[in-house]
């Protein structure tokens, strides 16, 4: 049906294309013809050919009648063209009021369709219709090559090698408010967490390197906060350029849910294994699961608008009970609840405000 659709809707369009190009002949011939009407020329229309005296009179005798001729093959075909295209768009109404059925699946087609968009989201990092058609897989060029790993205890271990080098002159503790121009160089200012009355420090260096994350980026940009005015600025502010490259880039949130356990329930060869969701609105919630090697943990994956998960006890109660049913209905010795659960939410994380970057519709 759709390509049937679509055949009749492209098939107009050249029709249309057609009609466009035969019009602009249809008016540039008309013009050389009223043209010889206006230059008293009409009588080479009708003036026996073996009474033309000269060259000059020939040659235009000839090149009018071609206008005309040409004019008269032109305007049959736009009248063709047209009638066409009347009788395309009379089959396309046709077609369109015996549109099928909506319906293309059933439930349980759609609970996989959900799935691989949760996982689609999960890989870009936001709801689908947040990411841009055209780019939304422009890392893939990017892509490393070979297996993927886990990195026991988190990602945390790898960045305190990295920075260990560093650790003796590294500030904890130092949040940055401002970071400012200043004669001969930069200044950073903010107060120090952590000590009473949190009081203020400066440091200043020929330059700084920003590794802000994209969020907090973002965050800055925002109106102030009464109930969190701990932002960086920029003096003086960040060009529009800068900003709107800010403010178009998109920056998603991914958070997990840990499940500990007394000891795992599910086989040596599950260390993989997907949950499908009955509903679009809750498809990434826990849609997917990895096993930790050799350890009675569960980590689950939480995508797209599931992602953004409130504060409270409330909702990590809630969250767990409905993860657990989906265990318990799946895996017969799973037990009633974990020993312990735990809940990301990048989202909330005032040093990070998501979990990372995509192409949004608004980039460019």
């Amino acid at each position: 049906y759709w390509t049937s659709l679509h055949s009749l809707a492209d098939r107009q369009r050249k029709l249309l294309d057609e009609c466009f190009i035969l019009g602009n002949d249809i008016k540039r011939l008309q013009n050389e013809i009223d043209k010889a009407f206006k230059n008293k020329e009409d009588f080479l229309f009708e003036v026996d050919i073996n009474k033309i005296q000269n060259l000059q009179e020939l040659n235009r005798l000839l090149e009018l009648r071609c206008y005309r001729r040409d004019l008269k093959i032109a305007i049959e075909k736009f009248k063709t063209k047209a009638t066409e295209i009347d009788t395309q768009r009379m089959h396309y109404k046709e077609l369109l009021r015996a549109e099928p059925c909506q319906v293309y699946m059933n439930a349980h087609d759609k609970t996989i369709v959900n799935f691989h968009k949760a996982n689609l989201e999960y890989a870009n990092g936001c709801p689908l219709h947040k990411v841009s058609l055209e780019w939304w897989d422009a890392d893939d060029e990017w892509d490393l090559d070979g297996s993927h790993f886990m990195v026991k205890g988190g990602y945390g271990k790898v960045t305190n090698v990295i920075s260990d080098a560093i650790k003796d002159i590294t500030k904890k503790s130092h949040l940055v408010t401002n970071i400012e121009v200043i004669d001969g160089g930069v200044k950073v200012s903010g107060i120090q967490e952590g000590v009473p009355d949190k009081p203020m420090f400066e440091e200043k260096a020929a330059a700084v390197i920003c590794t802000l994350p994209l969020g907090v980026l973002k965050y800055s940009l925002e109106p102030p906060n009464a109930k969190d005015n701990v932002r960086v600025s920029f003096t003086p502010p960040l060009p529009k350029w800068k900003t709107k490259a800010i403010e178009n880039m998109g920056f998603g949130s991914l958070n997990k849910a840990v499940l500990f356990f007394e000891k795992p329930f599910w086989g040596p060869q599950e260390d993989i294994f997907s949950r499908l969701s009955e509903t679009t609105e809750a498809r990434g919630e826990c849609f997917q699961f990895f096993a930790v090697p050799k350890e009675p943990v569960l980590i689950a994956l939480i995508s797209g608008t599931a992602a953004n998960i409130g504060d409270g006890p409330e909702n990590d109660k809630l969250l767990k009970n409905r993860t657990m049913l989906f265990l318990r209905s799946t895996f017969p010795n799973c037990p009633v609840e974990p020993i312990e659960f735990i809940v990301t939410r990048w989202h909330r994380d005032k040093f990070a405000r998501g979990c990372y970057s995509y192409v949004s519709v608004d980039a460019q």
